[in-house]
């Protein structure tokens, strides 16, 4: 016994589809993972840099620099403790 070549045919496709639309899921998820590393290791830069910037005009102390201005100061103890 069989289906009708019609039916078999749209059965095949739609399990196609499905099959597609998990291969599709399972690359986004890898790029999505790349992704979430370059952000990890994008923050690493960032704090290393903070320390430079940290060593160059704090001092050794830690500073806060606006972003929009690059102004910056130096913070008070209980402030530096919150930025780490």
């Amino acid at each position: 016994m069989k289906i009708k070549k019609d039916e078999l045919k749209e059965l095949q496709d739609r399990v196609s589809n499905i099959n597609q639309a998990k291969l599709r899921l399972g690359t986004l998820e890898t790029q999505k993972m790349v992704i979430a590393q370059a952000i990890v290791n994008l923050q690493r830069q960032l704090e290393e840099f903070h320390k430079k910037l940290d060593v160059l005009y704090g001092n050794g102390d830690k500073i806060s620099v606006d972003v929009t201005t690059g102004q910056y100061k130096k913070l008070e103890n209980d402030e530096a403790d919150k930025k780490n």
